[in-house]
């Protein structure tokens, strides 16, 4: 016990707690998110008479749709900053889907960042977000710099949906460093 005394300091056991309770506040309030924005169509398998159906379930947009004489499903990834927009034109032509999965955001966010020395809280802002990927600046104790990020929803068997592992430089601070951590959206 002595030992751990000697490795971790009170104060960064406090920031750890805080930061592993945050953590776990959110990603209950994402469950409890996601079940709400979750729509869905009644049959999903295509009748006679339906020629496209989409389904959003949280962050996947399922498009199913009749090509001929055969059943066609395409799935894409819509992150939480992206939209799913669906309009037909008056003429009754085909319906259009458009699925924003790129763009620039700003979505505040904090973690654990780990610079090869000791663990520290982080606080950052995504910026560019393209599919699972994404890139911003943060900011912590020692420095701050720039980040790479991916969703990590699809590795984990719970619902992650804010949850992203990151790959960060330090830019400013005592030494240009490379960290990488866990970092969750406000």
């Amino acid at each position: 016990m002595a030992i751990l005394k000697d490795l971790v300091s009170p104060r960064l056991l406090f920031d750890i707690v805080l930061i592993l309770i945050i953590v776990i506040l959110t990603l209950l309030y994402n469950n409890y998110k996601s079940g709400m924005e979750y729509y869905s169509i009644s049959n999903e398998m295509l009748s006679k008479n339906i020629k496209k159906m989409v389904k959003v379930n949280g962050n996947t947009v399922k498009i199913v749709f009749r090509d001929k004489d055969r059943i066609v499903e395409k799935i894409i990834y819509k992150p939480q900053e992206g939209s799913v927009s669906v309009s037909q034109p008056i003429d009754g032509s085909d319906i259009k889907i458009v699925v924003k999965n790129k763009g620039f955001t700003f979505r505040p966010g904090f973690g654990l960042l780990y610079d090869f020395n000791k663990l520290n809280p982080e606080i950052d802002s995504k910026l560019i977000f393209y599919s699972r990927y994404s890139s911003g600046i943060f900011l912590y104790r020692h420095g701050a710099g720039v980040f790479v990020s991916r969703h990590i929803d699809d590795l984990v068997p719970f619902k992650a949906l804010n949850s992203e592992l990151f790959l960060g430089y330090s830019l400013v601070g005592n030494n240009n460093k490379l960290n990488f951590g866990l970092r969750c959206n406000f």
